[in-house]
């Protein structure tokens, strides 16, 4: 039988940061109706708290993606087959 391999650290460190960037998109288009990006950015300029913790878990986010994708499709390897 084939053994189940759970997830590592970083794919669970980034389903949490996703869902919670998810989530704080939800309530914070709620709270100030956003119509554009435009609205969305004088909105983070009056009350720069909240729009400050969303940028940091949407670049916690990013930063986890990247690893993960780092590590399971290796650079080099693809440097490497496209050397000359």
């Amino acid at each position: 039988m084939e053994e189940k391999r759970l997830l590592s650290k970083d794919e669970v460190y980034f389903l949490v940061f996703f869902s919670n960037f998810f989530i704080g998109s939800i309530i914070l288009s709620n709270r100030y109706h956003f119509d554009s990006i435009r609205s969305f950015f004088i909105f983070a300029g009056e009350d720069p708290f909240p729009f400050t913790l969303f940028f940091i878990v949407f670049f916690c986010c990013l930063y986890y993606l990247f690893k993960i994708l780092i590590k399971k499709y290796p650079l080099r390897n693809f440097i490497k087959s496209n050397d000359v």
